[in-house]
């Protein structure tokens, strides 16, 4: 057998996530009551299904029949649960680890011997990461040395990955340790890999008694773990368990006390979980500063500290913690003035919106300046989103008439204007917005997107108030004008609007013909959905859609390295192996290349240009073989047999998940947005915690970079989707109200359901293109028409039934 050497390809990203899933940070989840334990683990990019797969690859796992996501919608009946009946490859593809482990320990002797399934079992045991899968791996490892086609630094990395789950890291630090290769690529990277790799040195230093080398790479790790995704607060506490181990000295519990004031302060969490480990509280009394009380023993901070862990606690939105910490600043000295600020910022960051009103406004009268006008407005927008619109419009008016030279005072301005659009008082807001555009914002540079906004928002007040005749014209101009002179979709959907107060008006025929005119000019897309059908409710014929499905086309010869990990699911290695080999350098087969080992983005990046310079049109739709890569290329499906299993698990419409992916992320599996939404399907931290802990599953929303694993991701998202439907149509809703309810699903997912609910009831029944074109959200707006056209697509290329646009939306549940 030959040797397994440490070698450049054990430095990889996904050491330190293994050691966070594992014996770090302890399981990522918890086991639910079908048995399904961390199948949400860290996990490689996956892969779709290849035909030409060996037999037991295509295996089915066993297993529970029924799904822990059957009880995601009220009353939902249990449900063969799809995912359990994938192919063996498409689950370790995926890092649905439980499942795919049932999977190949259910294979006949034969079948389960094979290099390919022992390859994948050993993906499988450092995916889930217990003791005992990491001695299973270790062996599997060293039994795989020299087997054909497997690339042995691959498997060195693997080895080591098992190693670590062992807790075997004596063994590991030739790896991972200090004058390793892995430590010197990642000291020399200095980015997220560097971190990842530091994270998991100091966790195999420490195991392995190196504490001084452990203590310099948890100051490595901790320094980019902003960088990595990895939680800070997490890598803290481990170093302050570190930091007890070491001989005592002055030096030491200077450090010691400087970790446990930064989790005082800056990680709440990490603090309290460290006091459940037998961390010592911040003893107060009889209670203790880490579960929120203050008073003597407290750490020694000044005002900022103290404000800095209110800013923290509001993040979480621990209300009543903030306020014991503002309290405790004023102790410290803050002034009168910081304090009453403090109180309301954070009463307004954690969304106690009643609250933080008055508080803002206490605020706003000790300050002056651009402070004050500031509190001033945001205690008017946490009027506003308190439920008081009254008294939020008031606040508004008298905020722009006092400071009309302010940027805030603009801004109030057509607030106040847009809050009465959103009640539908038609007449009262088309003056307001007359107001407003007649006002001395309209010509400020930072009000450009508001007047844009407020001439839109204006005619579709004409409109919805029923003066068709005069939003017709208003819409005309504005199709007409310069602002939407280059963005040829935008002034489509002005376009649309203007054929829907043509339709009002009465002329039936012109209508007809803009709807037709608007489907012909934009094929498959938002508008030609909504022209279909306006036009279908005319009793007017539409073309019918192409049929699919659209055929996927072959896939070029891989080297004998990347079909060994091609057929043991190992897609993100075997794109490493075929990148370094050459990937074909013709665009199609590049695209089925990058498809097939579940790199959407890759394919994405390739089809975008086609998706501009050669728009799908009838000429190139579904039909025509010449064409039809280029549709799979700019609409890819990575890990499309997942996908459509969750899809059918939670009752979603089919290709709703990718047409979702592909506006959120472009299929990239570790980004992180500004707003802080994680991972491929772009869930934010308090989603996903919410959305799991329904299920028995208990994630930690600091821990970025184990929230990417795409399979918890996809999970996620489609439990998070069948609750939106159950949510805005009610448990008992019919199957075609949910059908009726997409584009308000689509909105939800990106704007949050409270909102679209507010919109629901303040708009009623109005026509559904309508009420999208009436977003509020430019984004939100946007983004549904983006992925309702992406939905024609993808049925177009899956030869599924295509999304329909009902007439009029379903009401709001009760």
């Amino acid at each position: 057998m030959a040797p397994l050497l440490c070698t450049e390809g054990a430095a990889s990203r996904r050491h330190a996530l293994v050691v966070f899933a594992g014996v770090f940070a302890g399981a990522l989840l918890a086991a639910t009551s079908c048995g399904r334990a961390k199948d949400h683990g860290p996990a490689t990019a996956a892969s779709t299904a290849a035909s030409s797969a060996p037999p037991s690859a295509s295996t089915p796992a066993p297993g529970p029949s029924t799904s822990a996501a059957s009880g995601s919608a009220a009353g939902a009946p249990a449900i063969v649960d799809p995912v359990a009946r994938l192919a063996w490859r498409e689950l370790v593809a995926a890092g649905a680890w439980e499942h795919a482990a049932r999977a190949l320990d259910a294979l006949p002797e034969g079948d389960r011997a094979t290099v390919a399934a022992r390859l994948a079992r050993l993906r499988v045991s450092t995916g889930r990461c217990t003791k005992e899968d990491g001695a299973r791996g270790v062996a599997l490892a060293e039994g795989l040395a020299g087997a054909p086609d497997v690339p042995p630094e691959l498997l060195a990395r693997l080895r080591v990955d098992a190693l670590i789950c062992a807790e075997r890291f004596a063994e590991a630090v030739a790896c991972v340790g200090p004058g390793s290769l892995a430590s010197r690529k990642g000291a020399a990277s200095g980015s997220r890999q560097g971190a990842a790799l530091a994270a998991t040195r100091a966790r195999v230093l420490e195991g392995a008694g190196d504490l001084s080398g452990a203590r310099a790479a948890y100051a490595d790790a901790i320094d980019g773990a902003p960088r990595a995704g990895l939680p800070t607060g997490t890598l803290v506490a481990a170093r302050l368990r570190l930091l007890r181990r070491l001989p005592a000295s002055p030096e030491i519990e200077r450090a010691i006390e400087a970790d446990r004031t930064r989790l005082f302060v800056e990680h709440p969490p990490s603090f309290e979980a460290a006091t459940k480990a037998g961390e010592p509280p911040f003893t107060v009394g009889q209670g203790a500063v880490g579960q929120g009380t203050v008073g003597k023993g407290a750490p020694t901070l000044d005002a900022e500290g103290w404000l800095k862990r209110a800013d923290a606690l509001a993040t979480l939105a621990r209300v009543e913690d903030a306020q014991h910490a503002i309290d405790a600043a004023a102790s410290a000295g803050a002034s009168k003035k910081r304090v009453a600020r403090a109180r309301g910022h954070a009463l307004w960051k954690a969304r106690s919106y009643a609250k933080a009103a008055p508080a803002l406004r206490e605020a706003s009268a000790l300050e002056q300046g651009e402070d004050a006008i500031e509190d001033a407005f945001l205690a008017a927008r946490a009027t506003s989103r308190a439920g008081d619109d009254d008294a939020a419009i008031a606040a508004y008016e008298a905020l722009a008439k006092k400071h009309p030279g302010s940027r805030f005072g603009g801004e109030a301005a057509y607030l106040a204007a847009h809050l009465r659009w959103l009640r539908g008082s038609w007449k009262d807001a088309i003056a307001a917005f007359d107001r407003y555009l007649a006002g001395p914002w309209a010509r400020a540079p930072h009000q450009k997107v508001n007047v844009r906004e407020a001439r839109r928002a204006r005619a579709i007040a004409l409109l919805e108030s029923g003066r068709a005749a005069d939003a017709r014209r208003t819409l005309h101009a504005l199709a007409g004008g310069d602002v939407y002179a280059d963005d040829a979709t935008a002034r489509g959907r002005i376009e649309l609007l203007e054929a829907s107060a043509v339709e009002r008006s009465g002329d039936r025929a012109a209508a007809i013909a803009a709807y037709a005119r608007l489907s012909r000019v934009h094929p498959f897309g938002w508008l030609d959905l909504a022209a279909r059908a306006r036009l279908l409710h005319l009793g007017e014929p539409s073309a019918s859609w192409p049929k699919g499905p659209v055929p996927a086309p072959s896939l070029p010869a891989m080297p004998a390295e990347v079909r060994a990990l091609f057929f043991a699911g190992m897609s993100s290695d075997a794109l490493d192996r075929f990148v370094r080999a050459g990937l074909p350098k013709d665009d199609a087969p590049r695209c089925a290349t990058l498809e097939a080992l579940d790199d959407g983005w890759g394919a994405y990046r390739i089809g975008l240009r086609f998706a501009v310079d050669d728009p799908p049109g009838p000429a190139n739709a579904g039909g025509a073989p010449s064409f039809a890569w280029k549709w799979r290329c700019a609409w890819p499906s990575p890990y499309g047999a997942v996908v459509g299993a969750l899809e059918a698990r939670e009752g979603l419409p089919r290709g709703l998940l990718h047409s979702i992916l592909r506006q959120e992320s472009a299929f990239q599996v570790e980004v992180v947005s500004p707003a802080g939404a994680v991972g491929i399907a772009q869930l934010m931290p308090a989603t996903a915690v919410e959305t799991a802990s329904a299920i028995g599953l208990h994630l930690d929303p600091t821990d970025l970079a184990s929230l990417q694993a795409p399979f918890l991701q996809l999970d996620l998202a489609a439990r998070h989707l069948r609750a939106l439907f159950v949510e805005l149509t009610g448990p008992g809703a019919s199957d075609a109200d949910r059908r009726d309810a997409l584009p308000l699903v689509v909105a939800a997912y990106n704007a949050g359901a409270g909102s679209v609910k507010r919109w629901m009831r303040e708009a009623g029944t109005m026509d559904a293109d309508v009420f999208v074109e009436r977003t509020p959200y430019l984004e939100t707006r946007g983004y549904v028409a983006r992925v309702l056209g992406n939905a024609v697509r993808y049925a177009v290329i899956e030869g599924a039934p295509t999304p329909t646009l009902p007439r009029k939306l379903p009401a709001p549940p009760p």
